[in-house]
């Protein structure tokens, strides 16, 4: 399975709060796959994702998948069953550090898949996490 890491920190920090990206974040993330060959590691920080939900409706949203909200916005339901949401944490991301570590669960979503995630994300290409020692608990 190819994992690929999305980080929606830049757009936030500098987009909507007009600040520079720091080199250490918080957030919440989640873990999506498409069938059993892609999977993606989406993070956010605190101040994009109130709920898992608003990270599930953005990446969705980038990749033409409609969706809804379910009645307390909390959940964001997508309508196409080749992707399947497995889960999500939070993350801590140090990049003076050269670190991400990957922890607890989702209310909404879930636990995220464990197993074998640290060396998936280690040998991803994505831009972001080069030399970083991942760590996933």
């Amino acid at each position: 399975m190819q994992t690929t890491f999305i980080d929606y920190s830049r757009h936030y920090y500098e987009d909507v709060a007009q600040e520079p990206l720091p080199p250490s974040r918080k957030g919440k993330f989640v873990q999506i796959w498409l069938g059993d060959t892609e999977e993606y590691i989406v993070t956010a920080p605190r101040g994009l994702a109130e709920y898992h939900a608003n990270i599930v409706e953005r990446f969705f949203a980038d990749h033409d998948v409609a969706g809804e909200f379910n009645a307390r916005r909390d959940v964001y339901h997508h309508h196409d069953d080749a992707w399947t949401v497995i889960g999500g944490g939070h993350f801590e991301l140090d990049d003076d550090a050269h670190t991400l570590r990957l922890y607890s669960q989702s209310i909404g979503y879930g636990p995220f898949e464990r197993s074998g995630l640290a060396h998936r994300l280690s040998a991803s290409p994505s831009p972001g996490l080069a030399d970083h020692h991942i760590t996933v608990e």
